[in-house]
């Protein structure tokens, strides 16, 4: 499935860009998200706690930077799970931009997830599709981030 969203983030590109290229630190603005730590292959593992209607989910995997290009304000994140509990997985590929909107950045922000499994048989797909666009639209976690330390860098108590 193909999901599409936009939000103005009220910070410059500059902070926006550090803050969506370090994935721990982006990871903690996403709700579910239980824990992101470095992997050996350059990448993390990460684990995403997710209900589905009746259905419980934890998701474990990797997630990995695959492209990046500040200059253009151009990232690709690769995100691959599965639950071993009930056998399903998602992989998701994140296409992220970044607009320079002068003292804001408009973030741009096209997946294409696809997921497979038992819960997904179970007639769950619309309710992924539902808890993905809530999660990707919840990029109020992530402006409001970066609009509170923008905000005490410079009131000065906190470093860029």
């Amino acid at each position: 499935m193909k999901l599409s969203h936009t939000a103005l983030v009220r910070a410059p590109r500059a902070r926006v860009w550090k803050l969506i290229t370090d994935l721990p630190t982006a990871a903690r603005c996403v709700p579910g998200v239980a824990a992101v730590t470095p992997s050996p292959g350059g990448g993390y593992k990460g684990s995403l706690l997710v209900q589905l209607g009746p259905v419980r989910l934890v998701l474990d995997g990797d997630v990995a930077l695959t492209a990046t290009d500040e200059t253009a304000g151009k990232a690709t994140v690769r995100a691959d799970a599965k639950d071993s509990r009930l056998g399903g997985t998602v992989r998701a590929t994140m296409d992220l931009a970044l607009i320079d909107k002068g003292a804001d950045t408009e973030l741009r922000i096209t997946s294409d997830v696809q997921i497979a499994g038992i819960w997904v048989s179970i007639d769950q797909r619309e309710h992924f599709a539902d808890m993905m666009s809530k999660n990707n639209n919840d990029i109020r976690a992530l402006t409001g981030y970066l609009t509170d330390t923008t905000a005490q860098i410079k009131a000065g108590t906190q470093k860029a």
